[in-house]
């Protein structure tokens, strides 16, 4: 515990965005009330689960390290962010419903948060299990890697003080809250560091290998303009990292005219912030070739 004001607090708040797992809840709830580090609460956000699915919650409702809230169906990304506005803990974790997390995380992140101040972000390794089992491969914590989305990752504890001076922070982000997160504090001089253990355990089951796969690589692409427009100044300094994401999005789009005047609406300029990147025609040559298309597309808009 630890004191905020005239009151003892949690020092790690776990919040749990949930919507129909009533299968698998116990287990992520059971794999956060079993870690090492006891000084834990969790809040479970339910996003407008059904009525079977919210009865599942039941269960916790006489535990008084568990809070359960509802909101209408809004999304995963709104849960979170509804149930880190309710943390009260000194350190903040995010756990997907029908995950988990092996017993020693919470332990070994908060001694490395508590002892290395320019650390703002513990994660650590992560496998498959279920009906696919197998390693989740992130590529190592450089900043190119950051940058590029190639190494973040949800499963993660962060001080709830740096999310909160992270300069123009935007909840409302359909997808990314946490790329963001990495890139500003990143821009800040802040590092991430990843134990180099395998204590967090991504669940596979039914139809969700495809959907959640196609559903990731399409909200990633949605957010990369975003990203390149906030944190241009960052990115201006990692030109190839910057036109890679940059011709990400635009073979996502499909050269066609009526999504970039849809991304003109969007303000996010992302035409002239790629002509501007050093390299970028020579990757977006290659993209353009892929796709049976030509830059002088772009020169005629």
């Amino acid at each position: 515990m630890y004191i905020w004001g005239d009151k003892l607090k949690p020092t790690i708040t776990a919040v749990v965005p949930y919507y129909n797992m009533g299968r698998y809840i116990a287990d992520a709830v059971n794999s956060l009330l079993n870690q090492t580090w006891q000084d834990l609460d969790i809040i479970v956000v339910n996003d407008g689960s059904d009525e079977e699915n919210t009865r599942a919650l039941q269960q916790f409702e006489d535990n008084p390290r568990i809070k359960n809230i509802y909101q209408e169906n809004r999304g995963g990304q709104i849960a979170r962010s509804n149930g880190y506005r309710m943390a009260e803990g000194k350190y903040v974790i995010f756990l997907d419903a029908d995950d988990t997390f092996e017993s020693t995380f919470a332990e070994k992140a908060v001694a490395i948060l508590e002892t290395n101040q320019d650390i703002c972000l513990v994660s650590c390794l992560g496998r498959f299990f279920g009906d696919r089992n197998g390693i989740n491969k992130r590529q190592p914590y450089t900043v190119e890697n950051i940058l590029a989305g190639r190494s973040h990752s949800g499963a993660g504890m962060f001080r709830k003080s740096d999310w909160e001076s992270m300069p123009g922070k935007d909840s409302n982000l359909p997808y990314g809250q946490d790329w963001d997160f990495w890139v500003s504090m990143i821009a800040r001089g802040k590092k991430a560091y990843r134990i180099e253990e395998f204590l967090y355990n991504y669940r596979r089951h039914g139809d969700s290998i495809i959907s959640r796969r196609r559903s990731r690589d399409k909200k990633k692409t949605d957010v990369i303009g975003t990203l390149l427009e906030k944190h241009k100044e960052l990115y201006t300094q990692y030109p190839q990292v910057a036109s890679e994401l940059a011709a990400e999005r635009t073979a996502d789009i499909g050269f066609s005219m009526p999504r970039f005047m849809e991304l003109k609406k969007q303000k996010y300029k992302l035409i002239l912030f790629m002509a501007s990147l050093p390299g970028f025609n020579k990757t977006l040559n290659k993209v353009a070739q892929k796709a049976g298309n030509k830059l002088d597309y772009f020169n005629s808009l």
